[in-house]
């Protein structure tokens, strides 16, 4: 009975602890970025972004302005991307990721695609039949009226004409000819597929991917379409992409299906993993990236054609910034989320003060009672990393919190973190 009440206990922490605040626990990589084959972004559940720039062996966080999933990214041209998430969430970089904003969506629907052309003419689509379009690189969206969807959209791409296609759930297809102004329904299959992902390889040529495991392929911008390949265990395929003569798709299980051929045949990669891909990126015809759930990255240098997985450090800086103590760079308040998390029996605590104040660091449990204080004592402004050790602690919900104090400053922050014994 004793064991059961543990288990109990360590459930319910586990079940407090996901329902609420920002967790990096094990990074899901939804969407990634690679502007060069070592400068890159991966952004995922709870707000995360993350950038690297050794070809993803170490990343560092950045402040996204959100914590809400984001769940795909756009680059528009040179240093400008945009990322789109739940309940109408649109955040925008313009200096390759480093820093973000918010943008006003004008919904509140959950956006699962977006695409933004050099032009800055681009759509986003999401639950609901929801579909945004800006003519400003992402600066300003509105609600795109009149359309006849009401299935959740999953993808949304162009072609270099302007031209929209657009699918989704329940056969849920449409193509657009006039930038989104008008929307016509191509042919409706024989039976019914809920599509998870669509790219134009050229101006008439689509791709497309089921939740079914079937790969689709449109000659003439979706108006027609055939089944090029089908996944006998029913693996679902979420991206795909054309790198230089071949296409490449990822999936659940770490699917990896490869085509020298452009669809008329397919060959299945060793991908070295059994979790669920969600993302792929290639920075040129031969180096790529594929991540995914429990913060698998794998990376191919021959264009897809073997895969290795990627062993990463994540840390709370840039690597040429020290996070060691009294570093005198900070130029605003943050904390960062303890690395590693859950974690057993220690973690990490990074935080940077831009002024001198008296710094409070203290942790507690789930009744807010304090357990540990890891600092109480003057700091001069500058970024620091405190060590927790919890060897004496049961698992469960811990929070951190800081509080600083000084002339002019007052600044106050509590987050969660997670042991598990």
């Amino acid at each position: 009975m004793k064991t059961l009440k543990i288990y109990l206990s360590i459930l319910f922490s586990l079940i407090l602890f996901y329902s609420a605040g920002t967790v990096y626990s094990q990074e899901t990589f939804r969407c990634l970025e690679f502007k060069t084959s070592t400068d890159g972004i991966a952004a995922g559940d709870n707000g995360m972004v993350m950038k690297t720039s050794d070809g993803g062996t170490t990343w560092y966080m950045v402040e996204s302005n959100t914590t809400v999933n984001l769940n795909k990214t756009t680059v528009i041209d040179g240093d400008n991307m945009v990322a789109a998430g739940d309940f109408g969430t649109i955040i925008k970089s313009t200096n390759s990721g480093e820093t973000w904003y918010t943008v006003e969506s004008n919904t509140t629907q959950k956006l699962r695609s977006i695409f933004i052309n050099p032009d800055g003419i681009g759509f986003a689509a999401g639950n609901n039949g929801c579909i945004l379009k800006t003519v400003d690189h992402g600066e300003t969206w509105s609600v795109v009226e009149g359309t006849y969807f009401i299935q959740n959209l999953n993808s949304i791409t162009m072609n270099s004409l302007g031209e929209v296609f657009v699918l989704g759930d329940k056969n849920t297809f449409a193509l657009s000819l006039d930038t989104g102004a008008t929307w016509s329904t191509p042919q409706v299959l024989a039976f019914e597929l809920s599509m998870n992902f669509a790219r134009f390889i050229d101006d008439k040529k689509i791709f497309a991917s089921s939740a079914f495991g079937d790969i689709l392929k449109s000659d003439d911008k979706g108006l027609t379409w055939e089944i090029v390949y089908s996944n006998t265990d029913h693996n679902s395929f979420y991206r795909i992409n054309a790198v230089s003569d071949k296409l490449i798709a990822v999936g659940d299980n770490g699917k990896i299906v490869l085509s020298n051929d452009m669809g008329y045949s397919w060959m299945e990669m060793s991908s070295l993993t059994n979790d669920r891909l969600l993302c792929l990126n290639f920075a040129d015809s031969n180096i790529g990236y594929a991540g995914g759930e429990n913060g698998v990255l794998l990376k191919t240098t021959d264009g897809g054609l073997t895969w290795a997985i990627v062993e990463y450090t994540l840390l709370t800086a840039p690597a040429n910034k020290s996070l060691g103590n009294n570093v005198n760079t900070a130029n605003t308040f943050s904390i960062a989320q303890n690395y590693p998390n859950p974690f057993n029996p220690s973690t990490k605590i990074s935080y940077s003060i831009p002024a001198d104040g008296f710094v409070n660091m203290t942790v507690l449990d789930i009744t807010g009672k304090e357990v540990s204080t890891l600092m109480n004592s003057f700091q001069k402004t500058g970024s620091y990393t405190l060590n927790f050790d919890a060897k004496n602690l049961s698992s469960g919900v811990y929070f951190y919190r800081i509080n600083v104090n000084g002339a002019n400053v007052n600044f106050t922050k509590t987050m969660k973190m997670l042991l598990v014994k």
